[in-house]
């Protein structure tokens, strides 16, 4: 039963009573009813006003999360595969036997050598600077020597 069922079924009491109008009693009864309409009006009125705001908030929120897709693609996607890198300040190179990404960080570059995960062949390596020479000082405080896997 809604408030205003409850209202009126109170003013259906008051009135099958059939107490006199004229006393006092009588009303401030009414008048307690008369606000209890107006305030059931009220809160029904609210009640429709909150349900047609969420669903207009449920409107903006579609909007917004399609307007996201197109302006950032899937970059929450690209996020994740970020997550799975092993450091970053790993560099990536390609198994030469499977075709599997892997990454070499400080303790394989250490090693001179990382096994690689997916056929589990142990891939030599070896850091080739830029220049061509062979222990070069300048190219060994290279901060991005290329790595080349042996094969």
């Amino acid at each position: 039963m809604t408030m205003t069922e409850k209202v009126a079924y109170l003013k259906g009491l008051a009135e099958g009573l059939g107490l006199d109008a004229s006393k006092k009693e009588t009303r401030v009864i009414n008048a307690i009813i008369d606000v209890l309409e107006e305030m059931s009006a009220s809160v029904t009125d609210c009640e429709d006003d909150i349900i047609s705001l969420g669903e207009e908030v449920d409107e903006l929120s579609e909007s917004v999360s399609e307007l996201e897709d197109v302006v950032y693609g899937d970059e929450d996607d690209e996020d994740d595969e970020d997550d799975d890198d092993e450091d970053d300040d790993s560099f990536e190179f390609t198994c030469p036997q499977c075709g599997e990404k892997l990454y070499l960080d400080v303790e394989a570059f250490e090693a001179g050598s990382v096994t690689c995960k997916a056929c589990g062949r142990v891939v030599e390596f070896e850091i080739v600077d830029s220049c061509g020479c062979e222990d070069c000082e300048s190219c060994l405080d290279d901060e991005d020597p290329d790595v080349k896997p042996e094969v």
